[in-house]
């Protein structure tokens, strides 16, 4: 099989998926912690929360892996957890208004 295809561009391109899932998933656990630090107001409940260990989690990675040479897949990926936000905010904000609405 001829894998000449397989260029480094197109492994950059295609890490934007995988970089849009984790993003996705940073948004739903960092709603979900600034939910639970409305509600409950606690510092405990704010600590123990998956949404700021993700989040630092993701941040620390972004940091370690891309201050030094590293593989053009790491932009992608990367570019695909910041776009993330930007793609689900119009999402979110039509159904915030669904929501007020009903």
């Amino acid at each position: 099989m001829n894998l000449y295809f397989v260029t480094p561009e197109l492994i950059a391109f295609l890490a934007v998926l995988p970089g849009l899932f984790v993003g996705t998933l940073l948004i739903s656990r960092v709603g979900s912690w600034m939910q639970t630090m409305v509600k409950h107001r606690s510092a405990v409940a704010a600590l123990l929360h998956s949404g700021p260990w993700l989040l630092g989690a993701t941040i620390y990675a972004a940091y370690y892996l891309l201050r030094s040479p590293h593989a053009p897949a790491w932009d992608g990926f990367f570019a695909g957890v910041a776009a993330a936000p930007l793609a689900w905010a119009p999402i979110l904000v039509f159904l915030a208004r669904r929501r007020k609405k009903s």
